[in-house]
């Protein structure tokens, strides 16, 4: 069995350690009378001393290792971020000795191994077990080596779907990153490597049920995508731009798993790689993920370089019309000018009623912004007119509110917004009109008052938290009224 394996080449590493003792010589430690001096230990002894006391080590870390692990077997529920924390320390406490012993328990179901629907009862039943894995890999990754990446990527290898995709988040800072992707980037090719040959097609439901969310084998593809990514090397980066650009065969959350890793990663780093995509020949066929990485990041917009490439690309007619119009929408805040060709161009392209309504509406949207009046008038007109001739006004004011948020034309979207709040208090869609409202004080820098709105909404902790890295609220996240998204540590 792999476990078994796994453990064997763990306790390996204490008697490597002593075998790179020196051995004893007779012609460099024997005395001339041919024995040690007076009171003195031989080098074999000094040897097998510290053999023996690294064995002593080992099984004391082995025990107290035995202990933890089973303490967190016995949870009953599942633990939050700040005990998960504390137990991830205590494992990391136990010191270098214990981290090769550690990789075992990545798979819940070590050293049992139940089969078929006994793995389903597990996870029913004992969720500490899945806990503790998720907390040994953890505690892996924050203390990485050259030394465990060969046991982690034993594990991805051969292990249960659990333990291969706790091992892939391990190995996220393994030193050793050209070997990770040396192992990892087979399996996300289009006919991934035949060790996936031996995984379920299908993995359960997570309530234990019978049935499936979905290939094992595209989760495992997906998460091997992420590990790369988090390597932060060349050829990491290389390969994910490859994956965006897109490979015939490949399923969409391989490109989705790039893109998403891409987005969270160092701006340094990522930025000009991205930049470089929307610039290049085959930019068109990544205007999805490149128009979702900007806006994640779309304070970069404020740089004419991002910007013009962004507009370069949205004119590109083998882009895709939704993401043509996600395109167009991304230039907001940017101070860039956009030329008078430029300018005529989307007029001539977009602005008639050959092109796709919403994106003639982006276009429209996308010039008001850069102060095009008759663009503007166009866009305000259907909601004007119905305020005018009393065709449910409060509809027309929300909608015209939200329209002149998207312009930048906050302190006119505000009025509309009061309006809206006064004359709809018993309103069943009131919450979505109340964070509205709240998006446009944001954007205003209103924040006092754009926390008090979001206080008068009954979204839940994890919708307000969220908001904090909604476009609309992030400045207001990281200002002194950050509490408004209540983004403190559950226990």
């Amino acid at each position: 069995m792999v476990r078994a394996h796994l453990l064997r080449a763990a306790l390996a590493g204490a008697a490597l350690l002593a075998a790179s003792v020196p051995q004893a010589t007779a012609q460099t430690e024997a005395p001339d009378d041919g024995g040690p001096p007076a009171g003195r230990p031989s080098l074999e002894g000094l040897r097998r001393a510290i053999r023996f006391d690294l064995g002593q080590q080992r099984a004391l870390a082995r025990e107290a290792l035995d202990e933890l692990v089973g303490a967190l077997d016995r949870y009953e529920s599942e633990p939050g971020a700040t005990t998960r924390a504390a137990r991830r320390d205590e494992l990391l406490a136990l010191g270098p000795a214990t981290r090769t012993l550690l990789a075992p328990y990545l798979d819940p179901f070590w050293p049992e191994a139940p089969k078929g629907t006994m793995k389903l009862k597990w996870r029913r039943e004992r969720p500490g077990v899945v806990a503790r894995a998720e907390i040994v890999a953890d505690a892996l990754r924050e203390a990485p080596s050259v030394a465990t990446t060969e046991l982690l990527l034993a594990l991805v290898l051969e292990s249960s779907f659990e333990g291969r995709m706790n091992a892939l988040r391990a190995l996220e800072a393994s030193p050793d990153s050209a070997r990770v992707l040396e192992v990892l980037r087979p399996f996300t090719s289009a006919k991934p490597a035949s060790a996936f040959e031996a995984i379920p097609e299908y993995r359960s439901d997570s309530d234990g049920s019978s049935g499936s969310q979905g290939p094992n084998r595209a989760f495992l593809r997906a998460a091997a995508v992420r590990t790369i990514a988090s390597l932060a090397t060349p050829d990491s980066d290389r390969f994910l731009l490859t994956l965006l650009r897109g490979r015939p065969g490949d399923p969409g959350m391989l490109r989705d798993a790039a893109a998403e890793a891409l987005k969270g990663g160092d701006l340094a780093r990522t930025a000009p790689l991205l930049l470089d995509l929307a610039r290049s020949e085959t930019g068109w066929g990544a205007a999805e993920s490149i128009a979702e990485f900007y806006d994640a990041n779309d304070a970069l917009l404020g740089d004419l370089e991002h910007s013009e490439a962004i507009l370069s690309l949205s004119l590109d007619p083998r882009v895709a019309d939704v993401h043509r119009a996600a395109l167009f929408d991304l230039l907001r805040e940017t101070d860039t000018k956009i030329a008078g060709s430029i300018k005529r161009k989307i007029e001539q392209r977009y602005g008639d009623d050959d092109a796709s309504a919403f994106v003639r509406v982006a276009a429209k949207k996308l010039l008001a912004r850069r102060g095009s009046r008759s663009a503007k008038r166009d866009l305000l007109a259907p909601y004007d007119d119905r305020i005018r001739n009393r065709s449910n006004v409060t509809g027309a004011l929300a909608q015209r509110a939200e329209l002149l948020h998207e312009l930048g034309e906050w302190n006119a979207a505000l009025r509309d917004w009061r309006q809206v709040i006064e004359s709809e208090r018993m309103s069943s869609w009131k919450e979505a009109m109340l964070l509205g409202y709240a998006r446009t004080l944001s954007r205003a820098k209103k924040y006092r008052d754009a926390r008090d709105v979001l206080q008068r909404t009954s979204l839940s902790l994890a919708q307000l938290r969220g908001l904090a890295t909604d476009r609309d609220f992030r400045e207001m996240a990281a200002s002194r009224y950050s509490d408004a998204f209540h983004l403190e540590s559950d226990g």
